[in-house]
């Protein structure tokens, strides 16, 4: 699941699930499933499903800002939260703790429980040494704990435990701990404010550069139109400049011809190349555009370009 992702049911407490991997085929997935498939039948959670992969997804810095933004509002909007985390050489995955660390006033003063899976320890070294972490973020560890030691070992086909009465009251257990803490903290909060540290390294980044600012990828892609047909290509073009407007980060874009070798070129200027690409995929109209061009061209060469400096008068 991206990281924009979300399971909620009607209301009540906001918990927030947290991956604890971002490896490609993590087993992860299993875990988070099985938990998810519990909680959503406890009417009175509302859940958020956070996936810190989809920060290794934003490209730019720019995206990069936007997506820690978002997502540190979605931890301040939590309630609880619980982190499925496995082990690895006797520890938690270092993609997970640069997570956490991009983070502070969101986690404090609200509950963390975990479910760990890994080998003979099922993760608990991992989760202990999370607490250590989640203390100096002034966050409240919960005692109970789920964890599946020779994780591979313990689901059927269908993703449910083979011990799921015993895993089911771990749970059970862990959210009644859970419950609790929400509203003894919620209410200390309302008599008085909690006071740690309120620092949020998300929110002290420094704001992204404004796109102006920001140096531009080029698309530069030569076309061969077919014989007698360069007129009609730049006609095309130029009826379809309009559409360049929905492309995100389009700055510009600038056509060239040359009626000796009756071909053209089109320059074009982005924020995000990647942005550009997901556009290209998923744009019902420019893929009607696309086959009109290609009925009236022998090739094209498309390639991006960095832009390394921009000199003018």
């Amino acid at each position: 699941m991206g990281m924009a992702d979300r399971a909620v049911n009607g209301g009540g407490t906001r918990v927030a699930l947290i991956y604890g991997s971002t490896r490609e085929g993590r087993f992860c997935n299993k875990v988070m499933d099985w938990l998810r498939q519990q909680l959503v039948r406890q009417v009175d959670l509302q859940l958020d499903l956070v996936d810190p992969a989809g920060l290794a997804q934003a490209g730019s810095r720019v995206a990069e800002h936007k997506a820690l933004t978002a997502m540190g509002q979605r931890l301040a909007a939590a309630q609880a939260f619980i982190v499925v985390v496995p082990e690895y050489n006797h520890g938690y995955p270092a993609a997970l703790k640069a997570f956490i660390d991009s983070f502070g006033a969101e986690w404090q003063g609200k509950p963390v429980g975990f479910v760990s899976y890994g080998g003979v320890s099922g993760g608990l070294r991992a989760v202990e040494q999370l607490r250590q972490v989640f203390i100096e973020l002034h966050a409240v560890n919960l005692q109970a704990s789920v964890s599946f030691a020779n994780a591979s070992e313990q689901f059927d086909a269908d993703g449910t435990p083979w011990s799921s009465e015993r895993a089911g009251r771990s749970l059970d257990t862990l959210l009644a701990q859970l419950r609790w803490w929400v509203q003894a903290l919620q209410q200390g909060a309302a008599q008085r404010p909690y006071p740690g540290r309120r620092a949020t390294r998300a929110a002290a980044l420094p704001a992204p550069e404004p796109a102006s600012a920001v140096q531009p990828v080029v698309l530069v892609n030569h076309f061969r139109p077919k014989p007698g047909k360069l007129d009609e290509f730049v006609a095309l073009q130029d009826a379809a400049a309009t559409l360049a407007r929905e492309i995100p980060g389009w700055r510009g874009s600038r056509l060239l011809r040359d009626d000796e070798s009756g071909s053209a070129v089109l320059i074009s200027s982005f924020d995000d190349a990647d942005a550009h690409r997901e556009w290209m995929a998923t744009s019902a109209a420019f893929a009607q555009h696309r086959d009109k061009v290609r009925a009236l061209i022998d090739s094209s060469e498309p390639r991006f370009f960095e832009q390394v400096y921009e000199r003018t008068p």
